[in-house]
């Protein structure tokens, strides 16, 4: 009997050391839509691999922030004790991440980030960099923005931005390429989230007495809607760029596309579309894994916000095959950082082909940790469905 209850706690102890988890660290709450949708990226990726790394099973383990920096700091503590831990994702919110990247990196947590965009998150302050980020770059995501502005014989911006690190990052890249191009903007506003009635009418006011013939937008969905519903009570046709935050969730829905499209909205996402026709047929395999895998949240072969499940799933392959090449006996955290800095890939993602995705970082090469680049940018609308269409 002692013999058989030993082989058992020896049976269980193997089998545990057999188990990764991955995290997801995001705002399940008021923006469950982004959130899921990258975890949905993360499974659909996993289940082609039979849901195993190398013969370790891989648990995902949802933490809900709901955008509160302190909440994702005691989660990030959580997350530091569990020997078994993999990796952590990041939802849609920059603020968190920027609030907590010294304790990332200070303790060796390696993080993903598949949707929040802010330049400094994957720009540390030392060498020893834990933060990986395959999505929009705000170090790129303004002069962008600018560029597709003037490319539509627009020279009269005014900003609205969210007044968060996130939106302070790309005011500074908004403000250089508007000046590289000897444009100035005609008006420049910060809104804090969930802004009042009052203080959105103001701001709309500002922009009609400015006269101007664009908007640069950087907010969410939440405080994008209030924005265009406002906009079309006054009767703005002015055309609005906009960050990607709107397409988190909601933002469709309760303004609805003949308002948009009446105020033209037009925002940034990378350059893969699940709406492509005809879709290649890896893009394809994909789909209908994810279709099988969740048939209730994808109708007519669309996933919501899908720029998270993209990046997520082309994430997950990279360090799928990077988990292949780490020696699984000694200090495989710190290996598995080191193979993603510096090993040789073929990994067949969504987005595209990735064979040196990230690099060693140094102070004087601050994309190191970045996968995509501004040549992977693309301009999108929402159809009369909702749906997010690359122009």
């Amino acid at each position: 009997m002692n013999r058989i209850l030993i082989i058992m706690m020896l049976l269980t102890v193997y089998a545990t050391s057999r188990e990764l988890n991955i995290y997801i660290d995001a705002d399940y709450s008021n923006y469950s839509e982004s959130s899921e949708s990258i975890e949905m990226g993360v499974k659909t990726a996993l289940s082609l691999s039979q849901n195993s790394f190398a013969g370790y099973n891989i648990n995902i383990i949802r933490k809900d922030h709901k955008a509160n920096s302190r909440r994702s700091l005691k989660h990030l503590k959580d997350i530091k004790t569990d020997p078994n831990r993999l990796v952590a994702f990041s939802g849609l919110h920059s603020p968190p991440v920027l609030a907590n990247k010294k304790f990332i990196n200070e303790n060796k947590i390696l993080f993903f980030s598949p949707w929040a965009a802010a330049a400094p998150i994957t720009r540390a302050s030392s060498p020893d960099n834990w933060i990986f980020r395959l999505s929009v770059d705000d170090s790129k995501a303004g002069f962008f923005l600018v560029d597709q502005m003037l490319k539509n014989n627009l020279i009269k911006p005014f900003v609205l931005l969210e007044k968060t690190g996130w939106g302070e990052s790309n005011f500074k890249t908004i403000t250089q390429s508007l000046k590289s191009n000897q444009i100035k903007a005609v008006g420049i506003e910060f809104f804090n989230w969930e802004p009042t009635e009052a203080t959105i009418n103001s701001k709309i006011r500002k922009i009609i007495n400015t006269g101007a013939d664009s908007i640069l937008f950087v907010g969410n969905s939440t405080e994008g809607q209030l924005f265009a519903n406002a906009m079309n009570k006054f009767g703005i046709k002015t055309p609005v760029l906009s960050h990607w935050g709107i397409n988190g969730g909601g933002f469709f829905e309760k303004v609805g596309f003949a308002k948009l499209n009446q105020q033209k909205w037009s925002f940034i996402q990378t350059s893969f579309s699940f709406m492509q026709k005809p879709l290649p047929a890896f893009p394809k395999k994909v789909l209908d894994k994810a279709k099988m895998l969740f048939p209730q949240k994808i109708d007519d072969n669309y996933i919501k916000s899908p720029s998270g499940f993209i990046h997520a799933f082309d994430m997950t392959l990279i360090l799928a095959q990077a988990w292949e090449k780490v020696d699984k006996n000694g200090k495989w955290q710190a290996e598995l950082k080191q193979t993603l800095e510096n090993g040789n890939f073929n990994v067949q993602g969504l987005i595209k082909n990735y064979q040196k995705p990230f690099s060693p970082y140094k102070l004087n090469s601050p994309d190191a940790h970045e996968a995509l680049g501004i040549k992977e940018l693309k301009m999108a609308e929402f159809n009369e469905l909702g749906q997010v269409i690359l122009k």
